[in-house]
């Protein structure tokens, strides 16, 4: 009975955590056209926490494992808090002072970004485990890998490239010489 309580629970929790993420990544925009300042600040804070989970792993597995050198998990951490959740910050601050949410480009950015920043950052992290483990990867594999971070920074520089033509028209609508 209480193995049937706990994957109850654990079920429970995955369908909590998938509502979360569909809810915060893939909800359409608010009434008033563009996404909300509230949607931006729960994207950043789960950007926050992956990238701290993140330096964790990077520091424990590392330490168990034994490696002392350089590896790409060094740099999930700091892509996700920066490049996750600062710019989200930042978003939520131009939404929250700028009409920039009117901008139809913008829920665009948001998906796009969205979709490459946690792509670039599993890549990161297949990479840098590899390294720590010392795998050897054939050469399609290691194709693969490299292209699959390809299209995951092809998308964020995508978005953001939406992200500064929505800023710029919502700046120049605003601008009066």
């Amino acid at each position: 009975m209480a193995q049937v309580d706990r994957l109850v629970g654990a079920l429970y929790n995955i369908q909590y955590s998938y509502s979360l993420l569909r809810a915060t990544f893939f909800s359409g925009p608010a009434r008033n056209g563009g996404l909300t300042v509230k949607k931006y600040i729960n994207t950043a804070f789960i950007y926050a926490v992956a990238g701290l989970a993140s330096g964790v792993f990077y520091r424990e597995f590392t330490k168990f494992s034994g490696f002392s050198g350089r590896t790409a998990l060094s740099f999930v951490h700091l892509h996700l808090l920066v490049l996750g959740m600062l710019l989200f910050l930042l978003v939520a601050l131009f939404v929250a002072s700028t009409d920039v949410s009117q901008q139809k480009g913008l829920a665009l950015f948001y998906r796009l970004y969205n979709i490459g920043r946690p792509l670039t950052a599993v890549t990161l992290l297949g990479r840098g485990v590899v390294q720590v483990r010392g795998v050897a990867l054939s050469k399609v594999f290691d194709a693969a890998l490299s292209g699959v971070a390809g299209i995951g920074h092809i998308l964020l520089g995508t978005g953001l490239v939406l992200l500064f033509c929505c800023l710029r028209r919502s700046s120049s609508a605003h601008l009066t010489v």
